[in-house]
Order: C-alpha cells, then sequence, then structure tokens
C-alpha cells in the first residue's frame, strides 16, 4: 500500500526558509514589482504566505487572486476576472475597463499560478492598475514551464487578430505590458519536495526540454502498477472511466452525499457536486483538515459510515480518520473607510464531503499536490503536462509507468525556455542595503514604505538550472 502523502513537508516552515525565499519575501515587503518563479516543490506558496503575512501586519491592503477558480480557493483569494471586475472572452484595447473595488484600494495585488493567464488578460490588469496609481505594486508567481493558459479556438483567432504583428503567443510575459513592471526576477532553485538528487536532476533536464531523458525516466521507474497509488493520466475520459468502473466492481451500498451552497460560489468546484463512495473505494482527501489528521491530498480507503454525515477513511499511514463535510468559502474584498484598509469578505460557500474517488486522477488535479506514490499514462499532449506529471512524487522509485515514455509527449514551448534563461540571467541576489526607501503618505494618515531604487543587475554565476 502507498505510504500516505505529508503537503506540509512540501513548503518549509518560516525559519527554515531558504535564502532565496528570505529574499523575495523581504523584496516584497519593501516594495518591489516582483516575478517569483522556480520549478515545482520549490515553495512559491509559501513565499506568497509569508508576504502576504508580513503585509497586512504592516496594514498594507493586499489583493490575492488567481486565473482559475480552484487556484483561487487554495490560495486563499478571488479569480482575477472577479478582483478586476473583467468581461468574458478576448480583452482588447477597446475593452471598457473600469477601475472599482478591491483594486482601487490595494496597495499590493499578487497573481498566482501567472502561467495560466492569458496575455489579453495580463494587459487589461495592467491598464486597470496603471489608471489607480503610478506606480502600483505587483507581484506574479508562477512556472510557465507547467501548465500553460487555456486557448480555446475561437479565443485563439481572436488573440491572433488583436495582436497582429505583435502576437508572440497566450502567456502572459509575450503581452504588450509585461515588461513595463520591470519585474525583480526571484529564481527559487532548492527543491523541497524531491531529495532524490538523480531524480531532480533529470526533472531539470525535463523541464529544459531534453528528450534524451525520457530514456532514463522509463528505465529508472518500476513497471509494475504500485498497490494503492493512483492511476494518473492526462484526460478526463480516461480518468472518469477506470474510477467508475472500479466503483461498479465493488459490492455493498452506495452512499450519496450532495453539495450545498450559498452565496455566490463561482470558483469552480474543489470537488464533485455529487460525490458516490462505496466501502472499499480508493479516495483522496481535497482539503487540509483543521484537525491535522490528514492533508489536501492524503490517499486512503473507505471502511465505513456512521450516519449520514460521516465517512470512515483508512489512510496509507494506517490512520483511520472520520471525515465530515466542510465548507469552501470563496471571498471578495471590501474597502473599510473608517479602519482605511480593505477586508476579505465570504460572498459565498461550498459544503461537501473533501473526497474524490481516486483509483484515477488527472495531470491537471494533482498539479500542487504531492504523490507518495503514482502509477502514470506517460500520454501527453500540452505543453508542460509530462514535466507536471512526473514531478509529483519525491522518487522514480515511487514512480510506475504504464508504458515508455514517448520522447514527443515531452512538449516545451521554446519562448517559455528562452524566457526562463533571460530571467535566469537577469535575477540577482536581494541586498536592502542598495536600496533608497522613502516614506509615500497615503490618505487618512495612512503610510506606505517602498523601494524606490534597484541597483544595477548582477551577472548570475553557475549554468541555467533549466
Amino acid at each position: 500500500m502507498a505510504p500516505e502523502p505529508d503537503n506540509t513537508r512540501d513548503e518549509p516552515e518560516t525559519d527554515a526558509a531558504d535564502p532565496c525565499q528570505r529574499a523575495a519575501i523581504e523584496a516584497i515587503v519593501a516594495g518591489e514589482n516582483v516575478f517569483l518563479t522556480g520549478g515545482a516543490g520549490c515553495g512559491k506558496s509559501f513565499v506568497i504566505q509569508e508576504a502576504r503575512r508580513r503585509l497586512k501586519e504592516l496594514r498594507r491592503n493586499v489583493v490575492v487572486c488567481a486565473p482559475t477558480g480552484i487556484a483561487a480557493v487554495n490560495v486563499g483569494g478571488t479569480t482575477v476576472h472577479r478582483a478586476f471586475h473583467l468581461g468574458i472572452g478576448v480583452l482588447g484595447r477597446d475593452s471598457r475597463l473600469r477601475v472599482r473595488e478591491p483594486v482601487s484600494e490595494a496597495d499590493v495585488v499578487v497573481i498566482d499560478e501567472v502561467s495560466m493567464l492569458r496575455c489579453d488578460v495580463f494587459d487589461a490588469v495592467t491598464a486597470i492598475l496603471r489608471k489607480v496609481r503610478p506606480r502600483p505594486q505587483l507581484v506574479v508567481v508562477g512556472d510557465f514551464s507547467q501548465l500553460p493558459p487555456v486557448t480555446a479556438g475561437n479565443d485563439l483567432d481572436a488573440l491572433r487578430d488583436e495582436y497582429g504583428l505583435l502576437w508572440r503567443g497566450p502567456f502572459a510575459f509575450q503581452g504588450r505590458t509585461w515588461a513595463s513592471w520591470d519585474f525583480h526576477p526571484f529564481v527559487l532553485t532548492q527543491c523541497h519536495r524531491q531529495q532524490d538528487a538523480a531524480f531532480l536532476d533529470a526533472l531539470t533536464n525535463l523541464r529544459k526540454g531534453d528528450r534524451a531523458t525520457c530514456r532514463w525516466i522509463w528505465e529508472q521507474a518500476r513497471h509494475d502498477p504500485i498497490p494503492g497509488a493512483p492511476f494518473v493520466a492526462a484526460t478526463n475520459r480516461v480518468v472518469d472511466r477506470v474510477n467508475q468502473e472500479r466503483l461498479a466492481a465493488l459490492t455493498g451500498q452506495e452512499h450519496v452525499y450532495r453539495s450545498e451552497r450559498s452565496g455566490e460560489f463561482g470558483c469552480g468546484n474543489p470537488v464533485d457536486e455529487t460525490v458516490v463512495l462505496k466501502r472499499g473505494a480508493r479516495v483522496v482527501c481535497c482539503k487540509n483538515d483543521p484537525q491535522d489528521r490528514f492533508v489536501n491530498g492524503s490517499c486512503g480507503e473507505v471502511v465505513g459510515f456512521s450516519g449520514s454525515k460521516t465517512v470512515r477513511v483508512r489512510l496509507d499511514s494506517g490512520a483511520t480518520v472520520a471525515v465530515e463535510p466542510v465548507t469552501w468559502s470563496a471571498v471578495d474584498y471590501e474597502y473599510d473607510e473608517d479602519e482605511g484598509e480593505l477586508r476579505e469578505v465570504e460572498r459565498g460557500t461550498f459544503t461537501q464531503m473533501p473526497l474524490r474517488l481516486a483509483w484515477a486522477m488527472t495531470i491537471h488535479k494533482t498539479q500542487g499536490l504531492t504523490l507518495d506514490a503514482m502509477n502514470l499514462d506517460p500520454v501527453c499532449f500540452e505543453n508542460g503536462q509530462l514535466y507536471v506529471a512526473l514531478s509529483r512524487v519525491r522518487s522514480v522509485g515511487d514512480l510506475a509507468l504504464t508504458q515508455p515514455v514517448d520522447p514527443l509527449w515531452l512538449k516545451v514551448d521554446p519562448e517559455v525556455r528562452a524566457f526562463h534563461r533571460q530571467v535566469w540571467e537577469t535575477s540577482q541576489a536581494w541586498d536592502p542595503s542598495e536600496h533608497t526607501v522613502k516614506t509615500e503618505w497615503r490618505p487618512k494618515g495612512r503610510r506606505r514604505v517602498c523601494a524606490r531604487v534597484r541597483p544595477k543587475p548582477k551577472p548570475r554565476r553557475g549554468p541555467f538550472p533549466g
């Protein structure tokens, strides 16, 4: 049986943060526009959480958002479209962009998973923030080597028409306004997930697009299924078929759990609207337990039911826990004029059993998770998809492959590769003593401290890590 994943180990404790993480946090607190990147498992989420905490202590108004509803819920924020009141479809220069709360009162805007944000949306965000004040602070976080923005056929044609000769691709860094932010780049290189040096080197090579590494992955991985480990594939069709076939094969009574909603919860469902379980079902927990008995990503088997709202799950760690419905909140930001600050306001909730069938999972659903074991079908069709899948486990010994990895399944956008090299070459160590810090007074006597002078970039030493 596969051991229980422990996602709490992905991110270091505050005191144990590596030097680059600490430097990125200090730069954000000092008022820099920051682009934070790095491979899977490098602790980008930890930097967001710690910087957010520090900024709130300084009474800075922070808006945290993400391109997708699931990502927004995971980061404790709202969607980019909701925060900036953006319309649906491609956003052109003639789109009606208005400055409204919460952005109008924000001191700092943080966008997580920026790799999934389309260039037209990023350019619209820029236009709105520049209407708020001449020098807004923007922090963007993400790895463009992972899953790309979703661009349907019609949207792609409209984007090409909108950008004309300036069209380079759908990523945020390919928009008109990325360079104008003069981001201070921080590249996290210390991995907090994989401790297997050879496997970590292989993942780095895959992130670069080195197809020769595919053979090494096949040779080192297991070829027989790992009992109890989830089957991971690229498409919903394959995953849903496997889960439903395995559930139907179980004898015993079905237990059906239906979700409850209140207010506006338009963030996408963190779990299914209807969860159907039987004794013996393989499940994954989809939310951290407030009592720390399990974490988002813990796997186990349903061993019983108590009443209508309790599922007993034997985790892969050996512990048996009682799982009950939990509530996810969707938040908005409102400006409190009396306090002169933005407050998070719950606008809707989604309550459901925090379990999902886990005989099989899609690669998209595993992003952000750590799995201690995985059975992977390596057939992939999107840029970054194979890298995301393989980087979910800590060691190549925890990986079983259903077939050899065809090098053609490793897809890396050459523009992304060139962009990451440029970021690496211009990134530098953060030294607060080299920055001139001045005070800017805001209405109602509130004070904002921000960095205004940046030292000349120092060239990186050492090879480009990918």
